[in-house]
This record gives C-alpha cells, structure tokens and sequence, in this order.
C-alpha cells in the first residue's frame, strides 16, 4: 500500500514537472535535489520526506497539498506503521 501511495505522488509530481517543460535534470538541479534521487521520487520507489516535498512544491510553484491531491481515501486507509517504527513508538 505504502509503494502505491509513492506512486501515485510521484506521478502527480512528473505530471506537473512535465508542464513546466523541464527535463527531471533540469528540475533536480532547481530544486537543488539529486537527480536519480528526484528520478527515484517520480516513479515512486523512493520514500520522500516533507521538507523535500516542500521543495518539490515550491519549485513547481503549487502548494505542498497539490502533490497530495490525487490521492483518494482508499489509496492511504489501512496505511501502517513499520514493525520497526511501531516498537520505536513504544
């Protein structure tokens, strides 16, 4: 579930790079990101933290929430912690 949601974010991410014209390098390099990190973002097989996803937002000129906006109920509801997260919340 938690790889759909990476998914679905890094699509809405490449959609919107893909409108501003900019190659994922050129963008990586605005955004001051690596660009096989920022390439790993966009197919969604890399975990982005919020601060990052500002960036991405601000670069793309959206609010943070726009990169978030295809996403529906049943994409994240039953998201859990990992075992490893879960015993540190202990």
């Amino acid at each position: 579930m938690e790889r759909e949601v990476l998914q679905i974010i890094g699509a809405t991410i490449r959609r919107l790079r893909e409108q501003t014209g900019l190659s994922q390098e050129a963008f990586a390099q605005a955004a001051d990101l690596d660009r096989s990190f920022y390439g790993r973002v966009e197919r969604g097989t890399q975990n982005i933290a919020l601060t990052t996803l500002c960036i991405v937002a601000s670069t793309l000129k959206v609010h943070p929430r726009e990169l978030l906006d295809d996403l529906n109920e049943p994409d994240y509801i039953g998201l859990k912690p990992s075992r490893r997260r879960q015993e540190v919340l202990k």
